[in-house]
């Protein structure tokens, strides 16, 4: 498919900013007072084909379970440790020729999102695989061919970052954005500084309802780094919505621009990558503190992921 890059990881990991420019991302603005509570996932039985998933309506995955699209648009859902017994069921409910690019779970209401290559937000029902619009597609439109999208969960916001610096906060209740940010860029005195980023996915830590604290990664492709975008620790803090981005450590592997990316609430990470001229995906526990990748599988039978996400309150042990 056209290089569309992603983002996603083991549990829901936000990447979702503040509601203006110039508030910090980790900020309070444009929070929600009392965020709906979660919501717990319910599967449908039958045969696939008919809506529902292809196991019978049986699911032995255990806690750390985790979803992902496809480049055929269909919804998968498998064990972080054996990623090649997948169930899966079409979506349904798209814009004529619609592809979605990316998906991750809200916190504050344990719902998944996607989005879609017309620039339109959706939601998609995991006992179906309907999707249904959130308003009309958002300008700025999407620009370029490779996407992270994750929610903030702290102010409960969407972000949505390109392979082109495109960098955007979405409001998850009306589909329109609601803030156009810094372009992507190494910061000043980076290593990196002067390179442009090619960003494929992104995720934010710390994927609960309420949380206080947040930090956003990134996969750089071209790099084949882990890079944070703001630095929190910084004194005064860096903004993720300056754009700013500050380069962590090697990944060791080659990170393709089909990409997911996610980290579920206890920091553990998980990243999809589909090597170059190759149609099948493979699944990587990554340590966001040493900035390794390790192999944990194949995805299914041989396919080609665009998106992942880990239910909010799922949780792994590190790998």
């Amino acid at each position: 498919m056209q290089q569309l890059r992603f983002l996603s990881i083991p549990m829901v990991i936000a990447l979702a900013a503040c509601g203006t420019a110039s508030v910090p991302d980790g900020g309070m603005a444009d929070r929600k007072t009392a965020p709906a509570p979660l919501m717990a996932a319910s599967f449908g039985g039958g045969d696939w084909g008919s809506g529902s998933w292809n196991d019978g309506g049986s699911w032995s995955g255990g806690s750390n379970m985790m979803y992902a699209t496809t480049a055929s648009n269909r919804l998968l859902r498998f064990s972080a440790s054996t990623p090649g017994d997948v169930q899966a069921q079409p979506i349904t409910g798209l814009a004529p020729g619609e592809r979605v690019l990316g998906i991750d779970f809200r916190p504050a209401n344990g719902r998944l999102y996607a989005l879609g290559s017309t620039s339109r937000i959706y939601t998609i029902d995991l006992a179906s695989g309907a999707a249904t619009p959130v308003g009309a597609p958002f300008t700025p439109v999407l620009e370029g061919t490779s996407f992270g999208f994750d929610f903030n969960p702290v102010v409960d916001r969407i972000r949505v970052v390109s392979n082109t610096g495109q960098d955007l906060r979405v409001h998850p209740d009306t589909g329109a954005v609601a803030g156009v940010d810094g372009r992507l860029a190494y910061a000043a005195g980076d290593r990196n500084q002067g390179r442009k980023p090619d960003v494929v996915a992104a995720a934010y830590t710390n994927p609960v309802a309420g949380a206080t604290q947040t930090n956003l990664y990134l996969l750089d492709a071209s790099l084949e780094l882990l890079a944070e975008q703001g630095n929190p620790s910084a004194t005064p803090p860096v903004s993720p919505n300056t754009g700013q981005l500050f380069s962590k450590s090697s990944l060791r592997v080659d990170v393709s621009t089909l990409a997911g990316f996610d980290i579920d609430s206890s920091r553990n990470a998980y990243a999809v990558f589909t090597p170059q001229g190759s149609r099948s995906s493979e699944l990587y526990s990554v340590s966001i503190y040493r900035g390794s990748a390790s192999r944990v599988g194949t995805i299914g039978s041989g396919e080609t992921v665009t998106g992942l996400a880990i239910p909010i309150g799922s949780s792994s042990n590190d790998r």
